[in-house]
């Protein structure tokens, strides 16, 4: 394993003032010690929520420490000087064999599985992650993402240690077994509702998640709990002042309305871009999608058919979406299925209309049943064309729509997540 501390600004302390006078630091002679468990510093709503923990942490008088597997990506310069960052290389067959073979003494699904072809990468990192907490000890273990929440849980089961192991449920799991076995290996169904309730506690991103997860299981979880993601709003606010490096949110001609999240068939682009091309023929409008993914190709040939790629900018990755939130003159979210959407809360955080898909889970209890935005039909173009529509056409209420997101600042959900982490 290879440790340092990362040498990057940390946003939300040094760039933003205000915080560290209302908080009260937890400061103990021997620190709680949290690990968190993460793949790089790739542009995803679960790498922003466990960047925004780790500092939030860090600035309290935790002990914080990111175990990554690589120490790269675009959203290095966020994490605070305060976290230590520790790689966990992954090993060989012969490795991380023999830990698979002692936990598959009760896991028959498991063993069969994993031992009859290569494993996803996630199960080479099991010995190291092992190693690391019977030599360090942490106090809580918090994981996100499919493939690290079952790691965490296997390594914490061979290491017998009292590490408190907390895994974040971030969608819907049925809905995304279902639509993107990509994501896990096809065993894992089985895997979930074997080793997830084991876990000290599981927070779910929403009521509608928490729901999900159950079902999937096949009964209650006990351990379950749902903790909202949280928004910290100063440095948000902050960033959302920069400078806009776009001709189509100048605040001139026709309407801009944003679109945020990785290109994949989960957001469901291709209808918002067919609702987009009804909605441009009735007024004018553009289109800016900040996003990469699987499926540019075909949203630019879509684009391309309807008659509308002029007026439709599939952007790409940007490490602040805030500036153009803040300036959009409506933010739509077309996703088939969701956690708790991320890119949504952090439209309505700027203050920018918002428009959803009544998708599983989040938005409907995000926007109130549709009194902060209006809920349409996953998959019907028509219906969104006329909600953006309608909302385009009221005038803008900043302040209600901030005043939702406000519930979900970070100092009132850290203090849940210390909860759940250091109980």
């Amino acid at each position: 394993m290879t440790r340092w501390c990362s040498s990057a600004p940390p946003l939300s302390s040094d760039r933003v003032t205000g915080r560290a006078e209302r908080e009260t630091l937890i400061v103990t002679a021997q620190p709680k010690h949290v690990a968190f468990l993460l793949n790089d510093f790739a542009l995803g709503g679960a790498e922003r929520v466990t960047i925004t923990l780790c500092n939030a942490l860090a600035e309290r008088g935790l002990r914080v420490e990111l175990l990554l597997r690589k120490k790269k990506g675009p959203l290095i310069d966020a994490l605070s000087d305060s976290v230590e960052i520790t790689l966990l290389p992954a090993s060989d067959r012969w490795h991380w064999m023999p830990a698979i073979a002692k936990l598959g003494r009760t896991s028959p699904a498991l063993l069969s599985y994993l031992l009859a072809q290569n494993p996803p990468g996630f199960v080479r990192r099991l010995p190291a992650l092992r190693d690391y907490l019977q030599k360090e000890r942490p106090d809580a273990l918090f994981s996100t993402l499919t493939g690290n929440n079952l790691l965490a849980v296997w390594a914490a089961e061979l290491a017998k240690v009292p590490t408190r192991i907390v895994l974040r449920i971030a969608t819907t799991i049925s809905r995304d077994f279902a639509q993107d076995r990509k994501a896990s290996p096809p065993a894992s169904p089985v895997l979930l509702r074997q080793w997830y309730p084991r876990a000290h506690e599981i927070v779910c991103v929403s009521q509608g998640v928490k729901r999900d997860l159950e079902s999937f299981i096949g009964r209650a979880v006990p351990s379950a709990e749902t903790i909202y993601n949280p928004l910290d709003l100063e440095r948000i606010a902050y960033l959302s002042k920069a400078p806009v490096a776009h001709s189509w949110l100048n605040g001139e001609g026709a309407d801009c309305i944003v679109a945020l999240g990785r290109l994949e068939p989960a957001k469901d682009y291709a209808t918002l871009l067919r609702a987009f091309a009804r909605l441009d023929a009735e007024r004018p409008a553009r289109l800016i999608i900040l996003g990469e993914g699987n499926e540019r190709g075909k949203l630019s040939a879509l684009a391309e058919e309807l008659g509308i790629a002029d007026r439709v900018d599939l952007h790409g990755d940007v490490t602040n979406p805030f500036s153009f939130l803040a300036h959009a003159d409506l933010y739509v979210l077309s996703s088939a299925y969701e956690g708790c959407p991320n890119a949504l809360m952090e439209a309505m955080a700027c203050g920018c209309r918002v428009v959803s898909t009544d998708c599983p889970s989040g938005p409907r209890e995000l926007l109130q049943d549709g009194t902060i935005g209006p809920l349409v039909p996953v998959g019907d173009a028509e219906a969104l064309a006329a909600a953006m529509a309608s909302a385009l056409a009221q005038p803008p209420a900043p302040e209600r729509v901030k005043a939702r997101a406000a519930e979900y600042d970070l100092p009132l959900v850290v203090e849940r997540y210390v909860d759940a982490l250091v109980a």
